[in-house]
């Protein structure tokens, strides 16, 4: 009996300790297992934002699709045609405003800019016609009066006859008479008749020359979209300060010539008739399409040349010469003298063409058309007769809508300074070496830098 109390005395404290380690171990698994449960909890509250966060980021990013017109692209297709749509409509855009909203800006900002432009020129040319119409009444009201005169002159003359034939017929007498008075009434009216032709020649000469004037204002106004006056023209991509040379970004598909000068301002200017120019530099080499090179003829050490400064000369356009009227004394010199000569070779030498200018005896040469685009006003002469052909000039482009230049703006955007030939300062003769581009000292050319 004792043994079997000691035996279940035993089997009591092995089961007494075999459930406290149960216990033990039921509580620590049910701590872990909470703990494990909230983890999970805060682990899919996070996943629940983060889903909701890219939700709101997919939706926004569907927004802007819709907004620029890709709703249904994916990012790589929209990236694709941004880089399109700078490259055909912001190529010569600086890289901070190489962006959709900044692009379309501008662009109707060029829009407004051609819009005004346009209601201008439509407005001279309604002018014109109205004046045309109001001539051509003229003209029929002076011709009218004179058919009547010639259909007078044959009805008279045809009362002449038959008063000679009824003359004739009832004495017989007087017929020398009657065939002086008609020859009289005949030169009578083939005088009147003359008259008449005369005068209806020189209105349809008139006419005529009206005609030409109102289609070289429909021409002009077709091809109205040529780049605005006083914008910048190109840009300096590449200064070489050691060898006195600049690389530009036009060449010969813009119908760029050897030795065109042009002014350069600072690259964030828009307007150059309101900008300060910084340097002068002229064309030495056409490198390409779109590439030349220039050394440059004057410059500031305060303000040297960098890449992206803007270049412009109002005697060059882009494919095209653009046409000028001189006016007045030519004193660019400063000296008094009518240098009409030198002035003349400055605009041609730059690609340049004169279509009417007053000579050295006051004459006037040529004439102010439609296509005429600038006229140099020098200073204002003493003689009559100067003063008279300066007048007319000035007329005839205000008509015409030329722009009024200056000789101090000629000089100013075309760096000119007395003493040079034909608007240029002659080369050194030492130095020429260093003062050549690199491609003609045997260097390769260099990259552009936009």
């Amino acid at each position: 009996m004792a043994r079997e109390s000691q035996g279940l005395q035993v089997a009591l404290i092995v089961f007494f300790m075999i459930a406290v380690v149960l216990a033990v171990s039921t509580f620590l698994c049910g701590g872990k297992y909470l703990q494990a449960q909230q983890q999970t909890i805060g682990e899919e509250q996070d996943a629940t934002e983060v889903r909701r966060a890219l939700a709101a980021k997919e939706a926004e990013c569907a927004e802007l699709k819709r907004m620029i017109g890709l709703p249904d692209k994916p990012l790589a297709e929209v990236r694709a045609q941004f880089r399109k749509d700078m490259e055909t409509y912001a190529a010569n855009y600086p890289d901070g405003s190489r962006f959709w909203s900044p692009v379309l800006s501008k662009m109707w900002d060029t829009i407004v800019d051609r819009n005004k432009e346009n209601v201008a020129l439509k407005t001279t040319m309604n002018d014109w016609q109205s004046r045309f119409a109001a001539r051509e009444d003229a003209d029929r009201q002076r011709i009218k009066p004179l058919a009547d005169a010639v259909r007078d002159a044959g009805e008279r003359t045809n009362t002449v006859i038959r008063d000679s034939g009824a003359e004739d017929a009832r004495a017989g007498t007087g017929r020398a008479d009657v065939v002086r008075k008609l020859k009289a009434a005949q030169r009578a009216a083939d005088e009147k008749l003359a008259a008449a032709e005369l005068e209806l020649t020189q209105a349809r000469d008139q006419v005529i020359r009206l005609a030409e004037q109102n289609k070289a204002l429909r021409e002009r106004l077709k091809g109205f979209e040529r780049p605005t006056m006083d914008r910048p023209q190109g840009e300096v991509t590449w200064v070489d300060q050691r060898s006195r040379s600049v690389w530009i970004n036009l060449g010969r598909a813009d119908g760029l010539d050897r030795q065109t000068t042009f002014g350069v301002y600072s690259g964030d200017v828009d307007a150059m008739g309101k900008a300060k120019k910084k340097a002068t530099i002229e064309v030495t080499k056409i490198v390409g399409d779109h590439s030349a090179e220039a050394r440059i003829t004057d410059d500031k050490d305060s303000d040297p040349i960098a890449p992206g400064d803007k270049i412009f000369t109002p005697l060059w356009a882009p494919g095209e010469h653009p046409h000028y009227a001189l006016a007045g004394i030519m004193n660019i010199d400063g000296d008094g003298r009518n240098a009409v000569g030198t002035v003349r070779n400055l605009i041609t030498a730059n690609g340049g063409q004169i279509e009417c200018m007053m000579d050295e005896s006051g004459n006037k040469v040529g004439e102010v058309t439609p296509g005429t685009r600038y006229v140099i006003r020098g200073d204002d002469p003493k003689e009559a007769k100067q003063v008279q052909t300066m007048s007319k000039i000035l007329r005839d482009a205000e008509r015409f809508g030329a722009r009024l230049m200056t000789l101090a703006d000629l000089r100013e955007q075309t760096g000119y300074k007395p003493g040079t030939v034909g608007g240029r300062t002659p080369r050194p003769a030492g130095g020429l070496q260093r003062s050549l581009p690199p491609s003609q000292r045997g260097e390769a050319p260099p990259a552009a830098v936009r």
